[in-house]
């Protein structure tokens, strides 16, 4: 955790871990509770890294890759994810609300109990996903792929089943 760390120290830990757990199935690099609310963290490769119960509203993470990443309970509401690669992350109960996620891959990740409501989830791909509880309300889903992902105590209204692409 960096609580003795400011909003600043956590940005440059960020930026100089870009890249470089990429691949990696240990968190080699814990950034907890942080604050990148706001930030412009396109392009950015934070694969492999503990950033659990961040703060991300706002933010801007356009084409970035977040594979193998623990990202529980973080906050991305009105952050934007258009093409975010997020395979194999763990975003259990994160918060999406309001969220540009158009075109993300969020294949083989876990998100359970996550908030999608209100969101942009346009072409997203939840391929074999874990988002059993997961929160759709009022979610666009036009075109979101869902083949075998886990939807154990999703409510998704019939307008938004037509929209999902589940072969």
């Amino acid at each position: 955790m960096m609580e003795e760390n400011t909003r600043e120290a956590c940005l440059q830990l960020l930026l100089e871990n870009s890249g470089s757990h990429a691949g990696s199935r240990e968190y080699q690099t814990d950034l907890s509770q942080c604050d990148f609310s706001g930030e412009n963290l396109a392009n950015l490769d934070i694969s492999g890294i503990n950033i659990d119960e961040a703060q991300f509203s706002g933010a801007d993470l356009t084409k970035t890759r977040i594979n193998d990443a623990s990202l529980q309970s973080a906050d991305f509401r009105r952050a934007i994810l258009r093409f975010a690669k997020c395979e194999h992350s763990n975003f259990r109960q994160a918060k999406f609300k309001h969220a540009d996620l158009y075109r993300a891959n969020f294949m083989d990740a876990i998100l359970e109990d996550a908030d999608f409501s209100e969101a942009d989830l346009q072409l997203t791909n939840f391929e074999n996903a874990d988002l059993s509880g997961a929160d759709f309300d009022r979610a666009n889903l036009r075109g979101c792929k869902m083949t075998g992902a886990n939807l154990t105590g999703v409510y998704l209204d019939e307008e938004q089943r037509k929209q999902i692409v589940f072969k």
